[in-house]
């Protein structure tokens, strides 16, 4: 979760995660300077209470960080990134079997990540992710016609 420049662009990610209270927990690190952790209602809101934090951070103990220290926080672009948790939740119209067989991935283990009660490896969080990029590649490619083929 370092800091790092896309396109000249300077870009976080903030990792998602849904409470049980319909409330979102946001998470942003950086490597050698700072780890906030906040919780609010909706992204919207997250986003702009994280971004207030790492203004107040670049302002205070950022200017001792070469890295930070000529950053303005309006200016920094997030990622999202979601635990499986949160992942459910924030999508909770994704079907675990459907998931789990376009990951190959057990779908009671699935289950078990998605409640919680476990939590996946690296590599396994990349095989849930490519097997919802999947997913999400064959619904691109799909038409709807309005012509019936029943009478």
């Amino acid at each position: 979760f370092n800091f790092r420049k896309k396109n000249g662009m300077k870009k976080l990610t903030i990792i998602l995660e849904h409470g049980k209270n319909k409330d979102i927990w946001g998470l942003v690190r950086s490597e050698n300077a700072f780890t906030i952790v906040e919780v609010q209602k909706n992204n919207e809101a997250l986003t702009a209470s994280l971004r207030d934090q790492i203004q107040d951070y670049i302002d205070h103990e950022g200017q001792a960080n070469e890295e930070w220290r000529e950053l303005i926080a309006s200016e920094i672009e997030f990622d999202y990134a979601y635990t499986v948790i949160g992942l459910f939740k924030a999508f909770d119209f994704l079907n675990i079997t459907a998931v789990a067989k376009a990951s190959g991935i057990n779908t009671s283990l699935l289950r078990q990540y998605a409640s919680g009660l476990k939590h996946p490896s690296l590599p396994t969080a990349q095989r849930i992710e490519r097997g919802i990029h999947s997913l999400a590649q064959s619904m691109l490619k799909t038409q709807i016609s309005h012509y019936r083929v029943t009478a």
